[in-house]
């Protein structure tokens, strides 16, 4: 399974043409469970500004895995949010933070490009999706 980040499924709606929606197109080929959080639901569809294009879209995320989101992974987010601040990283979203801990969570790789996940995984159990691999 592949925890796809909201920057990833945004490029790949536009039809942007970069290594992570290449990536995602062959896990999608492949037939891999993709997944995705609510926080990423939400910020996926809140961008979309035509209402039909706000229609496919939901009607292709409502195909991909939905990892609901445990009580716990809140304070498991504060605390590593906490970790790296001590460890002088700072995250810019509370969003990442939680996406990053539900990967972590549920032990799955997260298929990204924001600076702030190649730093929280240099300090955490993050697992980032950075290759074509096989069936």
């Amino acid at each position: 399974m592949l925890l796809v980040d909201t920057s990833v499924f945004i490029e790949f709606f536009k039809g942007s043409i970069i290594k992570e929606t290449e990536l995602l197109a062959e896990a999608l080929r492949q037939q891999k469970n993709v997944a995705l959080t609510g926080i990423i639901y939400q910020e996926v569809l809140q961008g979309i500004r035509k209402d039909k294009d706000f229609k496919d879209i939901k009607n292709i995320l409502d195909d991909f895995v939905y990892l609901n989101t445990p009580e716990d992974i809140y304070l498991d987010s504060a605390q590593l949010f906490r970790k790296l601040r001590k460890k002088g990283v700072t995250v810019r979203k509370s969003a990442d933070i939680l996406i990053a801990q539900m990967a972590i969570h549920h032990n799955i790789s997260l298929l990204q490009f924001d600076r702030d996940f190649k730093n929280i995984a240099k300090h955490s159990r993050l697992k980032l999706h950075s290759a074509l691999t096989t069936k």
